[in-house]
């Protein structure tokens, strides 16, 4: 019997988590700061198809979505306001993307996957993984299937796009900017404050958008941290590639190679109809076309975002592009149950 079988159950997510440790280490010593999350990610996913008894506890989850709100509105400043309105441009082309990727991908799934109706929609519907299951779970459709395709994708686009982002990466310091600790407890507090009232007001992935929008306030009133702590980039790289590669346990190869072809034929139209629309938007607005394919691309607000702050390009772009894309979505489905969901 393999040694790990021998582990308490209590143990799991500790050993997921210094499975993700390691791999993280070995990643940031082979590629830098995006090594943290994509080594993380590489050996949970590898240990979960192994077979090991990984585990990934809910609190842990919760804990890493609000560090990544908080870490996504502290970037925010007073002087963003004015440039927010030279992102509408690129907030039309994020619609258009969607519209466009909710199309072809459902299509392509119902006509040449041969997934029934229900299955295809849900599959190719953009949005947050957790709202997506909570709709399958309600509807007739194979919730296995949808949350295997949504799950691949985001696999996907978190080891394709660092590398696309490295690429078109913007000039960076190698000088460590200083924390402002106590900025950085206020700005928490507010992020904290604003997961509270997300939950009160029952608002779509309230510690996300609570946790962004809280500390967000706080930043642009004009509370500012300089830079996030490394200590805690890390640990918010490493949490969260263990929380994706987790989602694989108890997945079996031959059930990945299945669907795998159906998978990757699914994201090359995603990938391709954020390229075409993020093209004409990076030429017209002078952004980064890679950032802007970071704010496209339908992996995770939180898992985008964590991409754009370990690249070098702006999180807080990328992040309320996916917050937006997160709320659009969360609004249509009344629209898309009665229109779309048979």
């Amino acid at each position: 019997m393999p040694t790990w079988r021998l582990l308490l159950p209590g143990s799991t997510s500790l050993l997921t988590l210094t499975i993700a440790t390691v791999g993280g280490w070995f990643g940031y010593l082979l590629i830098g700061d995006a090594g943290w999350l994509l080594g993380a990610l590489v050996t949970t996913l590898a240990a979960a198809f192994k077979g090991m008894p990984l585990g990934y506890a809910t609190s842990v989850q919760s804990i890493v979505i609000v560090l990544v709100g908080i870490s996504i509105g502290s970037m925010l400043h007073p002087g963003m306001i004015s440039e927010v309105v030279q992102w509408v441009p690129s907030i039309l082309g994020l619609f258009i993307a969607v519209l466009i990727t909710l199309i072809g991908v459902g299509y392509y799934l119902r006509r040449f996957g041969r997934y029934d109706h229900n299955t295809s929609v849900l599959a190719a519907y953009p949005g947050h993984l957790v709202i997506i299951l909570q709709l399958a779970t309600k509807h007739p459709c194979d919730a296995q299937k949808v949350a295997t395709i949504q799950s691949l994708r985001m696999l996907f686009l978190v080891l394709l796009l660092p590398t696309i982002a490295f690429i078109w990466m913007p000039e960076q310091s190698d000088k460590q900017l200083p924390t402002d600790y106590v900025a950085l407890g206020w700005i928490s507090l507010a992020g904290l404050a604003g997961v509270l009232l997300a939950w009160l007001l029952n608002i779509p992935a309230a510690l996300l958008i609570g946790a962004m929008a809280g500390s967000g306030f706080a930043a642009l009133s004009g509370t500012e941290i300089v830079a996030l702590p490394g200590t805690l980039k890390v640990t918010i790289f490493i949490l969260t590639g263990a929380m994706i590669g987790s989602r694989f346990v108890n997945t079996h190869w031959r059930e990945i190679c299945r669907i795998l072809p159906v998978a990757l034929v699914a994201m090359s139209i995603t990938m391709l109809t954020s390229a075409a629309i993020a093209l004409p938007v990076a030429w017209l607005t002078g952004l980064n076309i890679a950032q802007i394919l970071l704010a496209y691309a339908p992996g995770g607000a939180e898992v985008m975002s964590l991409i754009a702050l370990a690249t070098g390009h702006d999180p807080a772009f990328v992040g309320l592009h996916h917050i937006i894309r997160l709320l659009a979505m969360a609004g249509f489905f009344p629209m898309l149950v009665k229109l779309a969901i048979k």
